[in-house]
């Protein structure tokens, strides 16, 4: 089949991968483990990509690829993905890039059109376009970051469960919530937190935004505050890069727009425009590898009515 593509969105948690035509028609789908090179290492994220290759294609040969990948600026990380893939698939045309990319053409037509992107997703980072180039702010793993992040409020939610365990923090419903999903205290299973590792926690983020939703006001203070440290970054973005007003989120976390609004608009204070696109960011990466071979005038309608996501 001519001009099949391959586009790859990867993140800390998962990988999703999408086999389409230049056209946008959706032929396979396929969803892995997370391929972020920082949490993993470049060599088992280079084996994640592969696979994902291999599963959306059965063998066919992919014209182009274009995977956007959580991790992929640091260090020698892009290099690596990169020339992993052109040694599995030497003739297909091939771009590696941060998983930024995939968000930014959820909206905007080229990566080289003026805006902001932020994705809150395990990990949380933004990104500026000011038409010649991207700009991160943040991103700088889990170890160093503090912005908004599933992992990041995670965190937040076990500490705080231990802060009221030792006495020195509030009563919340989170100690609850979490003493049920542990099957024990915080305190007694720390050995399975650290053990599942920054995925494990980050999950304990939904444990966060079911206590807010029941009123209580460590979680939401959780919230709040995190929220507001993306805000200033989105802020800082816009000071800093001619990259316009308009910044298009990315992540699992955009799904709470109540939340979002209640917490990091006021910060905003109308000065940003806040784009929730309505595509996956996998659909960012299909454009992206459509766009290297000549995507057609369809695309967009032709990926709408074949994908068939979560």
């Amino acid at each position: 089949m001519e001009g099949l593509c391959v586009g790859i969105d990867g993140g800390g948690t998962k990988t999703e991968a999408v086999l389409c035509g230049r056209d946008g028609t959706v032929f396979a789908r396929a969803v892995l483990t997370g391929s972020n090179p920082n949490d993993i290492g470049a060599e088992k994220a280079v084996g994640v990509l592969r696979e994902s290759v291999e599963r959306v294609s059965g063998g066919q040969a992919a014209g182009a690829i274009f995977a956007g990948i959580s991790g992929c600026t640091d260090g020698d990380n892009r290099a690596r993905l990169y020339d992993g893939l052109a040694a599995a698939y030497p003739a297909a045309v091939l771009d590696v890039r941060s998983d930024i990319a995939n968000v930014m053409l959820c909206h905007f037509d080229h990566l080289s059109d003026k805006g902001i992107a932020a994705i809150c997703g395990t990990g949380s980072v933004v990104f500026a376009s000011d038409g010649r180039g991207l700009h991160r702010i943040g991103g700088w793993g889990y170890l160093f970051d503090s912005a908004g992040s599933g992992y990041d409020i995670g965190r937040d939610c076990v500490a705080a469960v231990l802060a009221e365990q030792d006495g020195i923090g509030p009563r919340t419903l989170l100690t609850t919530l979490v003493e049920q999903r542990l099957g024990g205290g915080a305190w007694q299973k720390l050995d399975v937190l650290y053990e599942g590792g920054k995925p494990f926690v980050a999950s304990f983020c939904r444990t966060v935004f079911e206590a807010y939703d029941q009123n209580d006001a460590v979680a939401a203070d959780i919230l709040k505050r995190n929220f507001e440290h993306l805000a200033r970054r989105i802020l800082q973005a816009a000071r800093l890069y001619d990259c316009g007003s308009t910044v298009v989120l990315g992540g699992g976390i955009k799904k709470r727009r109540d939340v979002l609004e209640r917490y990091m608009f006021p910060l905003l204070d109308g000065r940003i425009t806040v784009v929730f696109p309505d595509l996956p960011p996998v659909f960012g990466a299909a454009k992206g590898a459509a766009d290297l071979l000549g995507t057609k005038a369809e695309f967009y309608d032709n990926f709408l009515n074949t994908y068939k996501g979560e």
